[in-house]
């Protein structure tokens, strides 16, 4: 739903900070565990679009290579197969045990502080914070760890999510990439209401959100989360949209902006200490909700 904003930074930038998260997580590990997966790339990854990838270069590959270094393996061999050959004699996977499982601190460290994701990008309604002390985030793997051992330690892959979306997603594969998310989040859904009965402000039984996807692609996405539902849940924050909307007419609130100039710089800083949340679509990860309070207040707007 959230498209994640470390993709906007400049790209010599992000390579040197995805380098030194594979320095640090690859740092004092076993020599030869790590020579068995290089063997591995070597073998069935030596001529992805003309080009050959160490397992170094998995672990640092840019969005649009790990979706077509999948498409390659999907298209070339049996994956369920050659996955097996990263297994030890255990069946357990290196990678995914170890340099996913068990990942060095100042690895996660760099990952969760340079993709400063704040609201879980799948649903928009959960703070995820990690530092230190606190920790309500969880890493999802956009492409399945369980399917493709080989990219489950790979920076791009790691997608810092909230654990309901997390646990309903598992191994499930997604179309909507958030770091290579095409559209923008307001080409791929809208939130509105529908009033059930007169008292929709005081009863919730009166009032029900529905979620209109706009993008095909983003379809099965809702449905596996269960986006429509959860939303639901939250129809005491739109009756307070509602209410509020009565309340701070337009002309309310330039006159709020007019008297006190120095704390507001336009009507959407207004807006947004109104509401709680920002009303500009580049915005919607900070905080939990944003799009469907946005998408309320522009309908109220509307009718």
């Amino acid at each position: 739903m959230i498209k994640l904003e470390f993709c906007e930074k400049e790209l010599n930038k992000r390579k040197e900070i995805v380098e030194s998260f594979r320095k640090a997580n690859l740092k004092n590990r076993q020599r030869g565990k790590i020579e068995k997966i290089e063997k591995w790339c070597e073998k069935y990854l030596n001529n992805v679009d003309e080009k050959k990838y160490s397992f170094n270069a998995i672990v640092e590959a840019l969005p649009e290579e790990l979706l077509s270094i999948k498409e390659y393996l999907d298209k070339t061999y049996d994956v369920s197969e050659i996955k097996k050959e990263l297994l030890d004699a255990k069946e357990k996977c290196y990678i995914v045990r170890t340099l996913y499982g068990d990942m060095k601190t100042d690895a996660k460290n760099i990952l969760l502080k340079n993709l400063n994701v704040l609201v879980c990008p799948y649903c928009n309604r959960n703070y995820v914070i990690s530092d230190e002390n606190i920790n309500t985030c969880e890493l999802d793997h956009f492409i399945p760890k369980s399917k493709y051992p080989i990219f489950a330690s790979s920076f791009y892959n790691l997608i810092p999510s909230c654990p309901y979306c997390n646990g309903k997603k598992k191994e499930k594969e997604f179309k909507i990439y958030p770091h290579a998310q095409k559209k923008k989040t307001d080409e791929l859904l809208r939130f509105t209401y529908h009033i059930l009965g007169s008292e929709y402000l005081r009863e919730k039984e009166y009032l029900n959100i529905k979620l209109e996807v706009l993008d095909e692609a983003y379809l099965e996405q809702v449905d596996i989360l269960k986006l429509e539902e959860l939303y639901n849940y939250h129809k005491d924050i739109v009756q307070d949209v509602l209410k509020k909307k009565q309340i701070f007419s337009d002309a309310y609130l330039d006159s709020i902006c007019k008297e006190f100039p120095k704390l507001f710089e336009s009507e959407e800083d207004i807006k947004e200490l109104v509401y709680g949340v920002p009303v500009k679509e580049d915005e919607y990860g900070k905080r939990p909700l944003s799009k469907m309070i946005h998408d309320i207040v522009n309908e109220v707007n509307d009718r």
